[in-house]
């Protein structure tokens, strides 16, 4: 939440300092408030933002997620092998 809150605090922030080119003439054509106009474009531009980084990053993640699920069998495998080794050997060293 915290990187949220400061993400859009520095789109705020930056759209603030590029006023007259961003949100003023905006405001003047739209004929309402700079206040609102400056919010407005700020939580536009976030989400665009965010909905550019989740498509972007959505083909990372699936492939993460496949390598996680792959290192998980191969783990399962293995443990697996051991149990029954281990069983094997109790098996055989039993009188």
């Amino acid at each position: 939440m915290l990187i949220l809150t400061a993400g859009f605090a520095l789109v705020m922030i930056v759209l603030f300092f590029f006023g007259k080119f961003t949100f003023l003439p905006m405001a003047e054509l739209f004929e309402l408030r700079p206040t609102f106009v400056w919010i407005g474009l700020s939580v536009l531009t976030c989400v665009i933002g965010g909905l550019l980084h989740g498509w972007l990053a959505l083909s990372v993640v699936a492939r993460a997620r496949e390598q996680q699920f792959l290192v998980h069998q191969f783990d399962e495998t293995k443990k697996r092998s051991e149990m029954e080794k281990k069983i094997n050997s109790r098996k055989e060293s039993a009188p």
